[in-house]
């Protein structure tokens, strides 16, 4: 991610990830697209697509992944949420690197980043919540090089 430069940074990712613990915070808006522009302009996603989007009010569902918006729309029911939005980037990885995202292949890449690229990198993946309990942050937990 150029906002982290050249870090990796956590997605929702079908095809490679796992389930794990997310976050909710109550957004001062009313309307799901004011909230989902707030959300781009703090992520600076280039484009309102990069943001999902669920209303639990109006049927409105905007996502990458159905299957994810789907997801959302039955956590929004179980937990009376109005609506949700969340970034919805793309994995990168392998338009990057040239291969596809595995745990052994991002602790390569964090390994071989350096200067403000490692301190960043580092810093939010050390400041994600501890809830974010990922396969790489638990690998990282245990490398000496990242525990320096």
């Amino acid at each position: 991610s150029p906002k982290r430069l050249m870090s990796l940074v956590v997605v929702i990712d079908p095809d490679h990830g796992a389930p794990c613990p997310s976050h909710a915070i109550a957004s001062i808006r009313d309307d799901i697209h004011q909230a989902a522009e707030d959300l781009r302009a703090r992520e600076r996603a280039a484009d309102i697509a990069q943001i999902g989007a669920v209303c639990a009010v109006s049927g409105f569902s905007r996502s990458a992944h159905p299957a994810i918006a789907a997801c959302v729309a039955d956590w929004c029911e179980r937990t009376g949420a109005r609506g949700a939005v969340w970034t919805d980037l793309p994995c990168t990885f392998e338009a990057e690197t040239g291969q596809p995202f595995s745990v052994d292949a991002g602790l390569a890449y964090l390994r071989a980043l350096t200067g403000a690229s490692a301190a960043e990198a580092r810093r939010y993946i050390d400041s994600a919540p501890a809830a974010t309990d990922t396969a790489l942050r638990r690998r990282l937990a245990r490398a000496p090089w990242w525990r320096g």
